[in-house]
């Protein structure tokens, strides 16, 4: 398991990291890639499954259909970018969870959620 810092991640997931090259990061040869996104105030998680070609989308509040095809896109091109390979095979997964009660606690209980997933590497 790896987690990309949040910066890296944001821009992967915003189709802004063109010129990045994460070849000795190891991000692409590990079993699960975390990807912490923020938007304006608000935290989303991102759990990759390299094996199944998953990506799990998880937002607090509740809203992952919003992010599903922009991430799905970006991800796609960032994996090109490294590997000048197509990965059209990747789809999306949205877990369930509980509903972020509040307008402040996104980032404990995305926290919480990659914990419960790292822990049991089941999503």
């Amino acid at each position: 398991m790896q987690a990309i810092s949040s910066v890296v991640a944001t821009s992967i997931l915003s189709g802004r990291a063109s010129q990045m090259k994460m070849e000795k990061s190891g991000i692409l040869r590990s079993d699960i890639v975390v990807l912490p996104f923020n938007s304006p105030n608000h935290w989303v998680i991102v759990i990759t499954l390299m094996e199944t070609k998953e990506l799990v989308i998880i937002d607090p509040l509740g809203n992952e259909m919003t992010y599903e095809r922009e991430f799905l896109r970006d991800w796609r091109s960032f994996l090109y970018q490294q590997t000048a390979k197509l990965s059209g095979n990747w789809r999306t997964k949205i877990a369930e969870h509980k509903r972020q009660s509040d307008g402040h606690n996104c980032g404990p209980l995305i926290l919480k959620r990659v914990w419960r997933t790292t822990a049991y590497t089941a999503v």
